[in-house]
């Protein structure tokens, strides 16, 4: 998503080469990016807020107009009927236009001054903070007025005032500045229309550093684009479509997001589950014939070449698994797939709270794309949606999401317990049967005649307990990276807090207390993202690996 920000009054002799410079950045990104879908948010002012708007429509980006003021207010803004009619054009044009709430009363900011300063920074911030691009048409020079260009970039390349114990940097990203004349400075800067890329201060002058990190944020989103205008479509209708009541605009353009998220997921879950079973049965396999190769008199070549290929074939299934990032894939579309389901009962319920804001914090660097990734699919008009009087938008959430998910977390913690004592159980056995072989063994040689010990037979015991105990170790290698156990702690819990939210609501719901049924659900859906974080964060802590006996 790109945002804009610049100076209102351009020279009429730089806008052929700004138009340029502009197109430049949208054909670079387009080369390096060619799946993801481009946005643009611009208020659309004169000057810089149109120009980079005309040029991002004839790119072939969704244009989103987020207004500092009511829209009959801020046209007072524009002195010419030619430049109303330009703006108007150019709002007719946008996908979506919606105007931000106002920090003051309207009378007070009908008049030019500091109060009305302060909607237009108001609108500078927002634009800045929901972009993972920032195009500044600007010269440079910081005159410290409030919502000016200088103050805009700063704010997305430094962050907002941050408290004396803020545990996490802010989420920032570039500002790609265009050198810009302007009017009302005489004065032409020697380096004008030059662009610069200027990266947030936290990386301390690294450019190198921070080009490779948005590269691969900007990589990532781009091959799930990828994925989704390959198979996500044709997959969604496999995927759970949370129900489908009258929804708002936004809330069915999040459950179509959901479900094509949720369908590829199971895709790749399908893909790792098959390599991560056939991993194990191979090495197996691989494991058994050495052993038969190492113990047999003859020591039959052939079984040997057969372990040598087995184990080859183990190595390709999880180099090409590794390669084709199959399991970072599912865990990294999963994850989406549960932040646009959150996002999608918040739209229902009127619930404005941000899914990004709110999501994988513990896990910074490596999946900060699929928070970028969901505040892209953000628009505006969810903005100013509100749930209404009615509870039946509060039914829908109770029943496709409280209660669905509710038990979800019953089953799955049960599943999850018979799994872990199942492969607890077949692990031990196992055992036992390696052990009672090896002491049944022991006897033998105690007891049996000499005469006896030396038959060829006894080779079949000991590679009977070379064969169960690497079987059981190759169990518990694979209930350790199911974390069984692990998963129904987390499912006890999220059963607990999905059952006392549906008592609750259903006590808010009947005293018609909508405020209150909202806050339950936010706390909810908090709730739900930092157990989606953590299940993340626990799977990739246990990666795809070649198993060994």
């Amino acid at each position: 998503m790109f945002g804009v920000t610049g100076h209102r009054d351009l020279r009429d002799e730089d806008i052929a080469a700004l138009e340029q410079k502009v197109r430049d950045i949208f054909d670079d990104f387009r080369a390096k990016y060619p799946s993801t879908p481009f946005l643009l948010l611009s208020p659309l002012a004169e000057g810089a807020d149109r120009l980079v708007a005309r040029v991002a429509l004839g790119s072939g980006a969704r244009l989103i107009a987020p207004l500092p003021l009511p829209q009959s207010l801020y046209e007072t803004d524009f002195e010419t009927p030619e430049s109303i009619a330009q703006f108007r054009e150019l709002l007719a044009s946008a996908d979506e236009s919606f105007a931000l709430d106002l920090l003051a009363n309207e009378d007070t900011v009908r008049p030019k001054g500091p109060l009305r300063d302060k909607e237009y920074e108001k609108v500078g911030k927002y634009i800045a903070r929901e972009s993972q691009v920032l195009i500044a048409l600007w010269d440079g020079t910081d005159p410290a007025k409030v919502g000016g260009t200088a103050a805009i970039v700063r704010f997305q390349t430094e962050g907002p005032d941050r408290g004396p114990c803020d545990l996490f940097p802010p989420e920032l990203f570039p500002v790609y500045h265009i050198i810009t004349p302007r009017v009302s400075n005489g004065k032409t800067p020697i380096d004008a229309l030059q662009l610069k890329v200027r990266y947030p201060s936290a990386f301390k002058g690294n450019d190198d550093g921070a080009k490779d990190y948005y590269h691969t944020i900007f990589q990532d989103l781009d091959e799930f684009n990828c994925e989704m205008a390959k198979g996500g479509r044709a997959l969604a209708s496999q995927a759970d479509s949370c129900g489908r009541p009258a929804l708002s605009e936004p809330a069915r353009r999040t459950m179509q997001q959901f479900a094509y998220t949720d369908a590829l997921a199971i895709q790749f879950q399908s893909q790792v589950r098959s390599a991560d079973i056939a991993l194990h049965w191979i090495v197996f396999f691989s494991f058994l014939f050495f052993v038969l190769f190492a113990h047999l008199d003859e020591h039959p070549v052939s079984f040997l070449f057969i372990s040598a290929v087995l184990l080859g074939l183990a190595i390709f299934v999880h180099r090409y698994s590794k390669s084709k990032r199959l399991e970072d894939r599912f865990l990294d579309y999963r994850a989406i797939a549960e932040g646009c389901r959150v996002r999608l009962f918040w739209q229902v319920a009127g619930v404005h709270d941000s899914v990004a804001d709110n999501y994988l914090g513990k896990q910074r660097t490596e999946l900060d794309w699929i928070r970028n990734g969901l505040r892209g699919w953000s628009n505006g008009k969810e903005y100013r949606r509100e749930m209404g009087t009615t509870t039946e938008p509060l039914q829908h959430v109770i029943s496709q999401w409280v209660e669905k998910q509710k038990e979800y977390f019953e089953g799955a913690r049960e599943s999850n317990w018979k799994k872990f004592e199942r492969k607890e159980l077949e692990s031990k056995i196992c055992l036992w049967i390696a052990v009672g072989t090896g002491l049944l063994l022991l006897l033998f040689q105690l007891l049996a005649p000499q005469e006896f010990k030396e038959e060829r037979w006894r080779d079949i015991p000991v590679i009977a307990i070379d064969a169960f105990l690497a079987a059981g170790a190759l169990l518990h290698h694979y209930k350790e990276r199911q974390a069984y156990a692990e998963h129904k702690k987390q499912y006890d819990r999220m059963h607990a807090i999905f059952s006392n939210a549906l008592d609750s609501l259903e006590r808010i719901v009947s005293s018609d207390n909508f405020k209150g049924a909202q806050d339950c659900l936010r706390k909810l859906g908090k709730e739900a993202l930092v157990e989606n974080g953590d299940w993340v964060l626990l799977h990739r802590e246990r990666p795809l690996e070649l198993p060994h006996p």
